[in-house]
């Protein structure tokens, strides 16, 4: 541990460390008080044990006492690393059967307690029903848009010229393999606007298990006729019903966090409200995000909903009640609509707040979804 002070030692500091495992804490401690001059280090060791799997992260926290500016108790510095351990997937379940009925526009995927339509022109879902309840309130859609942030002013025009805001999908062709267990859905196409070249070309392929998972993998690689030189963001959006209104998710929290803006976040597993998730700016504008994402869960108050996951690698997640469309006509929150909905984006990546944009010219986003109702005691 280094002091940066000039000339104060850190006697008025009190250390903690927790130890954490995919979000719960399972052990931790006090440092104590540490008199270390200014512009000296000590060594300081800790006795904890390492699980052999999850994801496993120490955080070593220092609060102020004693100082007439800070009131006692108060966080003024932390850090916090991943250590070494082996990250398991959870073994996917192809019991049961899956019935498959393909038309020129949908395919209809059903089981014995879902049942999900997947629209041939947009490359994804359509409606995911578990039992008799609807868990999308409209289609998913692959995203390149967010509402402009005041950092985003200068891309503006760029990125309006391209056809950013108002791109889609538009798909070649789809062939379905059933198997046993499962079934997947391949389909190729790119992503443009209306009389504008293509911004990327696009291979999807989703796998609906017989338990109700589904497997994106998808193969994007940016049309090299097209000069561009960031996108806000590359994504899934989808709206669900007011009803679902919390969020749960194992990422950098507990408030925004960006991939150029997340030092003063941690990694941890957090809870919210969907209306309380975004940030009340002068002008309303793209906020909620949360970096480094390895699951997240909306849900109602029974627990029905959807897990989005990615064990390899984080992603870009929020749920808001807005979306970026309403959030950018409005030039005042009081401006904004009654909230009615559930905004949820799943994003391979999102521009930071500064000038890390986000600009790749082939990348692999894979993603799984999980309805929750159609397996019992999914682990988080």
């Amino acid at each position: 541990i280094r002091n940066c002070y000039n000339f104060s030692y850190m006697s008025r500091l009190e250390g903690s460390w927790e130890l954490t495992r995919n979000g719960e804490t399972v052990a931790g401690g006090s440092i104590g008080s540490m008199a270390i001059p200014p512009q000296k280090s000590e060594e300081l060791a800790l006795g904890y044990h390492v699980s052999d799997d999850g994801r496993c992260y120490i955080k070593i926290s220092f609060a102020s006492y004693g100082n007439d500016l800070i009131p006692d108790g108060e966080i003024v510095g932390f850090t916090q690393f991943l250590l070494k351990s082996e990250i398991y997937s959870e073994e996917k379940l192809t019991f049961g059967n899956v019935n498959v009925n393909e038309d020129m526009s949908k395919v209809t995927i059903s089981s014995d307690n879902f049942t999900y339509t997947y629209s041939k022109s947009d490359c994804a879902f359509s409606s995911l029903k578990v039992g008799s309840a609807e868990l999308l309130r409209s289609k998913m859609s692959f995203n390149l848009w967010r509402a402009i942030i005041d950092n985003d002013l200068e891309f503006y025009d760029e990125w309006k010229s391209l056809g950013l805001d108002r791109a889609s999908m538009y798909e070649y062709n789809t062939e379905v393999h059933p198997g046993e267990g499962f079934v997947t859905i391949t389909s190729n196409g790119f992503m443009g606007a209306d009389g504008l070249d293509p911004i990327f070309n696009i291979k999807v392929e989703w796998t609906v298990f017989a338990n109700g998972l589904i497997e994106l993998h998808s193969e994007i690689e940016k049309n090299p006729a097209t000069v561009l030189n960031a996108v806000p963001r590359f994504g899934l959006n989808l709206t669900m019903d007011k009803s679902f209104d919390t969020v749960e998710f194992f990422g950098y929290g507990p408030f925004d966090s960006y991939c150029d803006r997340h030092n003063s976040s941690y990694i941890g597993k957090f809870t919210n409200k969907v209306n309380r998730e975004m940030t009340d700016y002068l002008r309303p504008q793209s906020s909620g995000n949360h970096h480094n994402v390895h699951w997240g869960y909306v849900r109602n108050q029974t627990g029905l909903g959807l897990i989005f996951s990615n064990e390899a690698d984080g992603f870009d997640f929020s749920a808001v009640a807005y979306s970026d469309k309403e959030l950018q006509a409005a030039k005042h929150s009081f401006m904004l609509p009654q909230a009615d909905k559930t905004v949820v984006s799943v994003d391979y990546k999102q521009s930071g707040v500064g000038n890390m944009k986000f600009c790749e010219d082939k990348f692999v986003f894979s993603l799984s979804i999980l309805p929750t109702g159609t397996m019992q005691n999914y682990p988080l």
